[in-house]
């Protein structure tokens, strides 16, 4: 009975088998042939009086008649006949192929041990999910049921109150609510219960078939089968929870380290972790370690676990943020204890300071313990105020990471730079006061010191100076609109001009905030208290609070 092309076996009963499992394939309306269709074909082959059956079949004669009951599939009153065409196998028949390498008895041995599995889902206990299943499947066109469609028609069972007898189905799922309402939600599928249409079944999909087939031997067959949608399930809220974790460590290294640019934030896992974001090692900013820098550094390293808690709750914390507080406790510890760079511990290396005494533990040693866990505690509260005060960027990372796991550094300036405050919760409408200023225009292009960041002008923009001292380029177009020629100055001219009243948006940030100018002019950096203002046009401003209070007045409707 061997096969040359270690195929179906070439024996008499198993080529009728082969074709009437086309048959089955085709009726069922499956474009390729799976071990489930193999089983009807065997079946329907020992049915058919004129054909010898051999005695390897013997022992799974009651079994595969029962699926073939099951199946429903001759109740049609179509006659079983091999379609003439040639049929795609499915991957998880041509592994049972290559196993069995054309030997009929062990190919019916694999076979049988899907047929175990289907009787599985065949029996009585299944049969209030596998009904809801099909139902669900039905009502979002799906061609067969998977572990997900699994899992949405337990669900919808448990939705429609037809659990109410069984408090261990109602318990399960109540319990893990979260991993199936995700997968749901992932795949768009609709949940409204719609009558029966007395149909067959849908197919169970082999694959889910294939990952069930330890269910036989399990305590509760259909809680582990349930079990393997619960974690396909649980995959989705982890790569939800990855992608706000990566997106936290992207926007405060954005906001806090603009001079470092974030290369590449992915949650595809690599080994290690679930997900990373990748900063520039070329960047000279590695070359410098500063008490500021500690101080970004940590927040970026707090910045995960702080984006997950802030989404998910206090209370989470997986392996990642795990991680990241041992990465912060080391940078944080190594920074008081042996750079220096902790003013209220003073200049001491402890490190030395045990080489020389030979002991690592002393008044010394509490007081850099203290410091430490008072760092890291003020560090975590400053980088909830950065993730809250940034937060609609983190969403907007966050989501991108889930629909597309891998955003480089182009992708994410575009993903994170804000256009306008329209929507933006907080914002209020406001108008600029008539203040005159003395105002020059370049003469040349060039980049402009602010006291928020280097804005970069063109030749004919406008250089606005304040009474204070400070000034700041607007772009000539801008200028025209906002403000008007007064004391004698002709317009273009340098000289005297009054600010025009005009209505704009404005949003008071709470914490440090990052600004990309448009068209490539520049990049500002607010402190909290400072306002971003919108002046419509994608065209947007950080302006210092102290500025802000005396050339803008917020409207305050009567």
């Amino acid at each position: 009975m061997g096969s040359k092309n270690k195929g179906f076996p070439e024996d008499q009963f198993s080529q009728i088998a082969l074709g009437l499992a086309k048959w089955a394939a085709n009726a069922k309306g499956s474009q390729e042939l799976t071990p489930f269709h193999c089983i009807l074909g065997f079946s329907l082959a020992a049915a058919d009086t004129s054909t010898s059956v051999p005695p390897s079949y013997a022992p799974y004669v009651e079994e595969f008649q029962n699926i073939l009951k099951w199946s429903q599939i001759l109740e049609s009153g179509e006659t079983p006949q091999a379609p003439p065409k040639a049929m795609t196998i499915a991957n998880e028949l041509r592994v049972i192929l290559n196993e069995s390498k054309g030997d009929l008895e062990k190919l019916l041995f694999e076979i049988g041990a899907v047929a175990r599995t289907y009787s599985k889902f065949s029996s009585e206990e299944f049969s209030e999910i596998i009904s809801h299943a099909t139902e669900f499947g039905k009502k979002n066109k799906l061609a067969s049921i998977d572990e997900g469609s699994f899992c949405g028609g337990a669900y919808l069972a448990y939705l429609s109150g037809n659990l109410e007898k069984s408090p261990l189905l109602t318990a399960f799922i109540s319990a893990n609510l979260n991993p199936i309402q995700a997968l749901i939600t992932k795949n768009g599928w609709l949940l409204q219960s719609q009558p029966l249409d007395g149909g067959s079944n849908l197919e169970l999909h082999p694959s889910f078939v294939a990952r069930a087939r330890h269910i036989i031997e399990a305590r509760d067959p259909l809680i582990a089968a349930l079990n393997l949608g619960v974690r396909e399930g649980a995959k989705v809220l982890a790569k939800e929870r990855t992608a706000y974790h990566e997106a936290g460590h992207a926007v405060v290294s954005y906001v806090l380290r603009p001079e470092l640019t974030v290369s590449l934030v992915t949650i595809v896992s690599n080994g290690a972790s679930d997900g990373c974001t990748y900063f520039d090692n070329s960047s000279a900013y590695w070359d410098r370690f500063r008490q500021e820098d500690l101080r970004a550094n940590l927040k970026v390293a707090l910045a995960g676990r702080m984006a997950e808690q802030i989404k998910f709750g206090k209370d989470q914390a997986d392996t990642g943020a795990r991680r990241d507080i041992e990465q912060a406790t080391e940078m944080a510890w190594k920074a008081i204890t042996t750079s220096g760079l902790d003013d209220e511990f003073g200049p001491v290396d402890l490190s030395i300071l045990a080489k020389l005494t030979g002991h690592h533990a002393g008044l010394l040693f509490d007081r850099a313990q203290e410091r430490l866990a008072n760092i890291l505690k003020d560090t975590e509260l400053d980088t909830r105020h950065i993730l809250e005060a940034n937060w609609a960027q983190v969403e907007i990372l966050a989501r991108r990471l889930i629909r597309e796991e891998l955003v480089s550094s182009e992708q994410l300036i575009d993903a994170l730079v804000l256009n306008s405050l329209i929507n933006v919760h907080g914002a209020v409408q406001a108008y600029s006061l008539p203040l005159e200023r003395h105002v020059e225009f370049a003469k040349n292009d060039g980049v402009h010191e602010t006291p928020e960041g280097p804005v970069r002008f063109r030749a004919g923009d406008a250089i606005i100076h304040d009474d204070d001292g400070t000034s700041w380029p607007v772009s000539r177009s801008r200028f025209d609109d906002l403000y008007e020629p007064s004391k004698g100055t002709r317009t273009g001219d340098a000289g005297i001009y009054l600010k025009r009243r005009k209505a704009v948006r404005a949003l008071q940030i709470a914490a440090p905030r990052r600004l990309d100018l448009t068209k490539g002019r520049g990049q500002l950096k607010g402190l909290a208290g400072d306002w971003i203002v919108d002046y419509g046009n994608r065209d947007l401003a950080i302006v210092a609070n102290e500025i802000f209070s005396k050339t803008y007045k917020i409207f305050v409707e009567n």
